[in-house]
């Protein structure tokens, strides 16, 4: 249920405008990582009113390792996602109410983050995210034709 709860409440309702939206017009002029750092940013503002108006406020220590030091690694994981996928706003969406849901299900281990700035570190290698990506390799632009109307 907390799966389902994420999907509508969280990947639904902040996916399309960040990663769709947002994401593909910033990676049309910068290379992936530096649309990742510049999504970002206002993510993290985004989520500053939830995390004030919670019931158990957060601290800013807490506030700073979650929205600066941990959302980096997880910007740069859903561009992975999204480029990969073909630019796929449900893969990003699910993996958005995925990682929202998963310190519901298990326990929380901080040592696992580590996990989460090795794959990050791993998608910017691989992909070679600090290249920006050829508009025709990324961003097809649609043939369309003009309807003909002789026959």
């Amino acid at each position: 249920m907390a799966l389902f709860s994420n999907v509508l409440f969280a990947g639904i309702q902040e996916e399309p405008g960040w990663r769709g939206f947002h994401f593909d017009r910033l990676q049309t002029r910068f290379a992936p990582l530096a649309a990742s750092l510049l999504v970002w940013l206002p993510w993290a503002l985004w989520h500053a009113p939830v995390d004030y108006y919670r019931p158990v406020r957060f601290s800013l220590v807490q506030e700073i390792l979650l929205r600066v030091v941990f959302l980096i690694p997880l910007t740069v994981i859903l561009t992975w996602f999204y480029n990969r996928s073909g630019r796929s706003i449900q893969v990003v969406v699910f993996f958005h109410a995925a990682m929202n849901t998963f310190p519901y299900l298990f326990a929380y281990y901080q040592p696992a983050w580590f996990g989460v700035f090795v794959f990050a570190a791993y998608a910017v290698i691989m992909d070679r995210m600090w290249s920006k990506i050829p508009a025709e390799v990324s961003f097809p632009r649609p043939q369309i034709e003009a309807p003909s109307y002789h026959k």
